[in-house]
């Protein structure tokens, strides 16, 4: 979960008037709160009687926040990805963070100063992320090409400036022909899975994992029941690319059916709240590991024992990351004589070892940050 300390959530000077998902860390002196997603350790502290200042946010996140919480809409100022606007001197421009549904990161330039902090909030810096960031740098003037330093660019950042640069071009012609030196001098990092362990592969790959393991299962027993585990907002990749693979409609509950509506991702034919729709072959549930998730699978046998043979969990996350894996399709934890079945599947929402070096590499990436770099924890296990 996000991490509760008040020295992360409010921005350094010259930026202090900002705080960055801290509604339990309020301050009288401060009257702008930037709130990155709409998860609940991000959210937390903040209730329909809110008044101490205005939200800023995505849409999807206004209308989830409005439907959910019953933040009143005049505490809302929504900021979409490619917008900004000027709040005290304060320019703010929102980027997609690729995390979940509505998610930003935010790049904040005091005008007077040119100080300059991004606060990626939760993030999956994936090479389209990566691109994005670098594009809004060059549009801003706050980022130089690699020829300017004396470091040899990887592969990878050499082509996302290559293709950021060529964005940037198509916008802002001098941009592109004279770029300015990075000056982002705070970088504000979700920090989840910041350790050379975790090296779990992109989101499309996890996806084809899901689809196969699903597969797999049914040429085994063709009356499975496939059970995801999600959040409120959030995996909504997942259960679309199980449903898929298992032909049929997941089964939501009402309130997460609410969150696809407000997310604009509901889908009739994937989706259902009716429980005796022939064609439900996946049930969505909070994410559960161990013993209770095997429970809850027979608990789910016992009451659709004509209907299925078998139920099969997904725990979609990074956290299921095995290096054992990387070989084939991960091994489940078998249970009930076969008849439960429960694979971690390295699904993340948040960036791998590798993204998070392509994000902030700075010996020999295309992108130098310049004056000082303060990496800041946003997340902890």
């Amino acid at each position: 979960m996000a991490t509760q300390h008040a020295s992360l959530k409010r921005l350094r000077p010259p930026l202090s008037g900002f705080i960055v998902d801290g509604f339990n860390f309020c301050e009288a002196d401060v009257r702008h709160y930037l709130l990155t997603h709409a998860h609940s350790d991000h959210t937390c502290g903040l209730h329909a009687s809110f008044d101490l200042g205005t939200v800023y946010c995505s849409s999807v996140t206004a209308r989830v926040l409005r439907a959910t919480i019953g933040l009143p809409e005049k505490r809302i100022t929504t900021i979409d990805v490619g917008q900004s606007i000027e709040v005290e001197g304060v320019q703010i421009t929102a980027l997609d963070a690729g995390h979940c549904p509505g998610s930003l990161m935010f790049l904040l330039e005091h005008l007077a100063t040119g100080h300059t902090a991004l606060h990626t909030g939760d993030m999956r810096a994936s090479q389209d992320v990566r691109e994005a960031v670098c594009a809004a740098l060059l549009r801003r003037g706050l980022l130089r090409l690699c020829h300017r330093c004396n470091h040899s660019p990887s592969p990878t950042t050499s082509a996302i400036a290559a293709t950021a640069a060529a964005t940037a071009a198509a916008e802002t012609t001098d941009a592109a022909a004279s770029p300015s030196p990075l000056a982002v001098d705070v970088l504000y990092l979700d920090t989840t899975y910041s350790s050379p362990r975790w090296r779990f592969p992109p989101q499309p790959d996890a996806l084809r994992c899901l689809a196969a393991v699903t597969a797999a299962e049914l040429r085994r027993e063709p009356r499975t029941l496939f059970v995801v585990g999600s959040y409120q907002v959030g995996k909504e990749k997942a259960i679309a690319a199980v449903a898929r693979a298992a032909g049929g409609r997941a089964l939501l509950s009402e309130r997460r059916a609410l969150s696809l509506k407000l997310c604009g991702l509901w889908d009739a034919e994937l989706h259902t709240v009716d429980a005796a729709d022939p064609q439900v072959r996946v049930h969505v549930m909070p994410l559960s590991a161990g013993v209770e998730a095997h429970e809850a699978m027979g608990a789910l046998l016992q009451r659709h024992g004509e209907r299925y043979a078998a139920v099969v969990t997904f725990r979609p996350t990074g956290w299921a990351y095995s290096k054992s894996d990387e070989a084939g399709l991960p091994k489940p934890w078998v249970e009930g004589a076969g008849s439960t079945r429960m694979y971690g599947v390295p699904y993340s929402e948040h960036s791998s070892w590798e993204e998070l070096q392509a994000y902030t590499d700075t010996a020999h990436g295309v992108i130098q940050w310049e004056r000082s770099l303060v990496v800041i924890a946003s997340l902890q296990p």
